[in-house]
């Protein structure tokens, strides 16, 4: 993996050529959405669940709920990303590089089904995928998220050794940080192939109802993995619901309890740590160091901070030669 860098988008604001940019883009998907309303017809790959994937087309009370203000943040993220990687102002890797916005892959034929690339770029000549995710609190792309481009880079046909890089924004502080980067696998390839063919199977035989939801086979459970090979991964089965036994229902206050207990001490740790945080800035200014360490009787607790501008707090006992 390449080293990772910072990028602090809010600089955008502080510059009129970037900030007209950062414009010019806004409009362009503004007019985009106006003429295609938003939305897209067909399967949606970006859920990763294949059943949910087939009966959400035939039925949209099985879409994970969307919250457009969290969408329109996404867009938002995406476009002041793109400026950045292609102005050498504030990073430019891309800018020489032929960037590519919302390269469509369209995926499912029968189904009019399509997802989109946020980013293609060809640095000589190679492809590269490039992807924002936004992530409030963290730095670090998910599982899901590398998933996820994986499968949308098998089925938009890319072959084996293919790279792509994530990057993920924290909206809270708008700084960007990437690339991680990544290979596309044989294996991932052969498993896409393989879901493909059971999605296809399955949207062709519930095509042909009037309604499918009415049929026995579709929350049949073991159905679904022997005639289409598909397993969900998101519980996207009707099940009967069972009333707590007197064993489970005797222990539920003192799980509440204890759960009420661990949310207060999470919440007790977070505070102390951002009130800790304020004067380890203040020492490390003008200091040819990043670590603070302080004493207590039992630990020696160490303050770091990274090269993501993260503060990373480690502990362990703390030893005086010649106690008792």
């Amino acid at each position: 993996m390449s080293d990772l860098v910072t990028i602090e988008l809010w600089k955008i604001h502080e510059d009129p050529t970037l900030l007209a940019q950062l414009h010019a883009l806004q409009i362009e998907r503004a007019n985009e959405e106006r003429f295609t309303g938003g939305e897209r017809s067909g399967m949606r790959l970006s859920t990763s669940d294949p059943v949910r994937r087939v009966k959400e087309f035939y039925d949209k009370t099985w879409r994970v709920p969307f919250d457009k203000g969290v969408g329109f943040r996404g867009h938002l993220i995406e476009d002041y990303l793109q400026v950045a990687l292609t102005d050498d102002t504030l990073d430019g890797r891309y800018q020489a590089c032929g960037l590519e916005a919302q390269v469509a892959i369209p995926w499912h034929a029968p189904s009019k089904s399509r997802s989109a690339f946020d980013w293609v770029v060809k640095p000589a000549g190679k492809p590269r995928i490039v992807s924002c995710k936004s992530s409030v609190g963290s730095d670090k792309p998910t599982k899901d998220n590398e998933r996820q481009e994986r499968r949308m880079m098998s089925a938009a046909g890319y072959p084996a050794g293919t790279p792509f890089e994530i990057w993920v924004v924290d909206p809270g502080t708008f700084r960007a940080v990437g690339p991680y980067c990544y290979e596309l696998e044989q294996a991932d390839i052969d498993a896409w192939t393989a879901e493909l063919a059971g999605v296809d199977a399955a949207w062709h035989y519930f095509a042909q109802f009037d309604d499918p939801t009415t049929t026995e086979s579709w929350n049949d459970e073991a159905e679904w993995l022997h005639t289409f090979g598909l397993e969900s991964s998101s519980g996207a089965f009707r099940v009967e619901s069972l009333d707590a036994s007197a064993a489970i229902e005797k222990r539920v206050y003192m799980y509440l309890a204890a759960k009420k207990r661990a949310d207060d001490a999470k919440r007790e740790l977070d505070t102390a740590k951002s009130l800790i945080r304020k004067h380890v800035d203040e020492q490390l200014t003008g200091r040819d160091t990043n670590k603070i360490v302080a004493y207590s009787a039992e630990e020696l607790v160490t303050f770091a901070i990274d090269k993501r501008d993260a503060m990373r707090v480690t502990t362990r006992p703390h030893v005086v030669e010649g106690a008792a």
